[in-house]
């Protein structure tokens, strides 16, 4: 759950989608639907030998409320799995495209490249986490700050916020566990944007002044529509 959130209005995020494991059908991480049938989430939610594969996970469609199951994991090379986790970003295909032509699924926008230091109208986050560890079947939602990566840094260490990195929330409200792999959709122009994808934060997801971190999409566009094209027919 979203530490300070609201519940999610049904039909305001039509891209947000909850990952689950194939065996229990438990939610783990959020991810965000970016093409018909294909899904961005955080590297490290699909890291390990038995994470990775992708026939141990299905995608529910929270407003749909319909599934389809995943079959092709592809982690970001460069990702690594501890402190920072610098390019903490995945792209999951479903094995069908999903039907977009509706109102009740649809994918979020990619921001170019070039608009990494865009200032954003508006922007959220959303997800099934919970503060206390536990997952609940209600998203949520929270409008949150985009904050200056120099302010994140003072906070967390200029070593640690990368130019790939967006902070955004004031620590006391924000995203938690469970919530990994979730969007920070922006809006601008009336269109909503794929900004941010929910990387780490502080332990305990409670403690004002230490923004959660997120991977910055704009940074990864091209590799995220290289990998689109590399499987198109495959």
């Amino acid at each position: 759950m979203i530490v300070g959130g609201l519940p999610a209005r049904q039909g305001r995020w039509p891209w947000v989608v909850s990952l689950q494991l194939t065996w229990n059908r438990n939610h783990v991480c959020g991810a965000t639907l970016v093409h018909p049938q294909w899904m961005v989430t955080a590297a490290h939610c699909v890291n390990g030998p038995d994470l990775s594969k992708a026939s141990e996970w299905r995608a529910l469609f929270w407003q749909k409320g319909t599934s389809n199951e995943i079959d092709v994991i592809v982690q970001h090379p460069g990702f690594v799995n501890g402190d920072n986790y610098p390019n903490d970003i995945a792209l999951l295909r479903l094995t069908e495209p999903a039907d977009v032509t509706g109102f009740d699924l649809r994918h979020a926008c990619l921001p170019k490249r070039e608009e990494w230091m865009k200032q954003w109208e508006k922007c959220w986050i959303m997800g099934w986490g919970d503060s206390k560890g536990d997952i609940t079947s209600e998203l949520k939602e929270l409008e949150v700050k985009v904050r200056e990566n120099s302010e994140c840094s003072a906070r967390w260490g200029w070593k640690r916020i990368l130019n790939s990195h967006v902070c955004a929330g004031d620590g006391g409200r924000g995203a938690c566990n469970g919530d990994s792999g979730g969007p920070l959709i922006c809006r601008q122009d009336g269109y909503h944007f794929l900004a941010g994808i929910t990387s780490w934060g502080v332990g305990g997801c409670q403690t004002t002044g230490y923004p959660s971190v997120f991977t910055r999409v704009a940074f990864y566009t091209d590799w995220i529509q290289d990998i689109i094209s590399a499987y198109a027919n495959r």
